[in-house]
């Protein structure tokens, strides 16, 4: 299928915040007259555009090889994320919160109610699904698509959302980003503030950096051995001495 070359697009990946970012385009949609659709999902809700507007696409669970769908002209983004915390992510949702849910979900589910944190955080390495989407993706090298760290959205979400559309080429006023920022918030969605923590909600706690109060040094040894040149790659790690960290720390509150 091609698209009209105003369209734009979201690139999702899983524990990614896809959700945070869906309910953000679905706002700027509607308060805007565009139409809206997850491509991937036609049994979600979607809507078409009014006065000829452009439509937003959502593309969830995004491999490289989904970009085929951009023409030139087309401007799209995607988030990433510190895979260690959408490990600990996965690992609460699939525990607790994940719906919609397929049997292999449901059957680990099952398991990691019978084991604690720390066994369960290893099992799930087999499940870093975010790490399938991205491994065949040149992060950075594909100029009609902005690359948006999850970290950096959540120290400056006002920023970032206009650095997100500056590069689509959507004009918003200071008063559209803050009202977007506002709408889309994770007290708004959640009415919690961030880093209060509720794993059974799939807005479970809303920071960075929650993998350092998870990861047990064996966790952190073991994610390492499968996926330390992800960390590399991705940016959030030029080398593994952040296992002899949490090695540290685990030994100093123990």
């Amino acid at each position: 299928m091609t698209y009209p070359k105003e369209d734009r697009f979201y690139f999702g990946h899983h524990k990614c915040a896809s959700n945070w970012m869906s309910a953000m385009i679905q706002q700027f949609c509607r308060g805007h007259g565009w139409g809206f659709e997850v491509i991937d999902r036609p049994n979600l809700p979607r809507f078409d555009a009014r006065d000829n507007k452009p439509t937003f696409h959502i593309r969830r669970g995004a491999h490289f090889h989904h970009t085929d769908i951009l023409e030139p002209g087309h401007k799209a983004f995607q988030l990433i994320r510190d895979p260690r915390d959408a490990l600990v992510s996965g690992y609460w949702s699939w525990r607790k919160s994940h719906e919609n849910n397929t049997e292999k979900i449901l059957k680990t589910r099952e398991q990691l109610n019978t084991l604690p944190v720390e066994d369960g955080l290893i099992i799930m390495l087999d499940n870093l699904i975010m790490l399938e989407g991205l491994r065949d993706w040149p992060i950075g090298q594909i100029p009609a698509i902005l690359d948006v760290r999850y970290e950096d959205m959540l120290a400056d979400t006002p920023g970032v959302f206009a650095t997100i559309f500056n590069h689509l080429e959507v004009e918003l006023s200071s008063a559209d980003i803050d009202r977007l920022v506002t709408n889309t918030s994770f007290e708004s969605l959640t009415g919690r503030k961030p880093g209060q923590e509720d794993t059974s909600n799939h807005f479970r706690k809303g920071i960075a950096g929650d993998w350092k109060n998870a990861f047990t040094p064996k966790v952190a040894r073991a994610f390492k051995d499968r996926f330390q040149p992800d960390l590399v790659r991705l940016g959030y790690e030029t080398d593994d001495t952040w296992v002899d960290l949490v090695a540290a720390d685990h030994a100093a509150s123990h």
